[in-house]
């Protein structure tokens, strides 16, 4: 009776044994987490990126979801054997966590050479703690913003900055200055501030005279822009005496009389040209009348002086 009862009692802890076993390697292997670069700034294209963004999909529960109990790690690895938590997600639920850090170089600790970024979910246990998810993005590397600096610089030229009226000029982007590769260049051709046309070679024209300011944008692939600005004059002139309608508007000259006083004297040299009283053609002819008859009587003297020069 004993050996019966014996031989029962060590078949029970026998199949209790198993069970223990069975328990103990009878969870699932951990799932596999989706952790991407979405995107990173790299300012001066030398691969080395001053900040990432990463996008993370992460398993919480593979047979139950998780009801508080699980925690999210996320590590900086910079090798095999060498990674620091950079980051945490403490007592989440559900079945999946989908968050997004932007991480620059100071929060990865200013990692020397590539560098990896793990996500792994963790669920705590009574000897020790379960893995659930894991995933790792690619290396990549990073610098500080102070060594990630990109200098740019462009400039254009204008075939003929004085067109007249709806003469058409062309607008050539003539030299740019980057590290990076060269994604947009933006016409902004009438001063507004909106930039309508694009391209690194365009045509423009205007009906209006006067001056206009044209600003050319350049953005290359760091994501790094800027401006240059210069000035065009429409040049508009049908009375032919050399100045724009425009400028004649603002000096209250006729822009259709080549002499807006009738002094004789063009708009253009004349140094009164809207003066009806004084005219100043007149007295610029008598002038010079007197100029030379005031120097008839020293002629002789002038000349003798020349012939002693030479």
């Amino acid at each position: 009776m004993s050996s019966a009862v014996s031989n029962r009692w060590q078949v029970l802890a026998i199949v209790s044994f198993m069970i223990v076993l069975a328990g103990c390697g009878g969870n699932p292997l951990p799932a596999d987490n989706e952790v991407t670069i979405s995107d990173q700034v790299d300012r001066d294209c030398d691969g080395a990126s001053r900040s990432v963004v990463v996008d993370m999909s992460v398993v919480l529960g593979i047979e139950q979801p998780a009801d508080g109990d699980t925690n999210v790690l996320v590590f900086a690895e910079t090798g095999a054997e060498s990674q620091n938590q950079i980051h945490q997600f403490e007592s989440v639920s559900g079945w999946e966590l989908n968050e997004r850090l932007e991480l620059s170089a100071s929060d990865l600790n200013n990692p020397d050479g590539p560098v990896a970024i793990t996500v792994r979910a963790v669920r705590p246990g009574f000897f020790e703690d379960r893995l659930i998810s894991s995933g790792s993005t690619t290396t990549f590397e990073v610098e500080s913003a102070g060594e990630d600096s990109s200098s740019l610089d462009a400039s254009f030229t204008i075939s003929n900055p004085r067109p007249n009226r709806s003469e058409e000029t062309q607008l050539t982007v003539d030299s740019v200055e980057s590290q990076c590769d060269i994604v947009s260049y933006s016409w902004d051709v009438d001063g507004d501030g909106d930039f309508e046309q694009s391209g690194n070679q365009i045509t423009v024209s205007y009906s209006n005279d006067g001056h206009h300011e044209i600003t050319l944008r350049v953005e290359d692939s760091g994501g790094v822009t800027r401006e240059t600005t210069q000035e065009l004059l429409v040049f508009h002139d049908p009375d032919g005496d050399g100045i724009t309608t425009a400028y004649e508007r603002d000096a209250g000259t006729d822009p259709y009389d080549y002499d807006t006083d009738n002094d004789l004297f063009s708009d253009r040299i004349d140094p009164m040209p809207k003066s009806a009283l004084v005219p100043t053609g007149l007295v610029h002819v008598a002038l010079a009348a007197a100029l030379y008859l005031g120097a008839v009587p020293y002629r002789g003297r002038v000349r003798r002086w020349i012939d002693q020069l030479w």
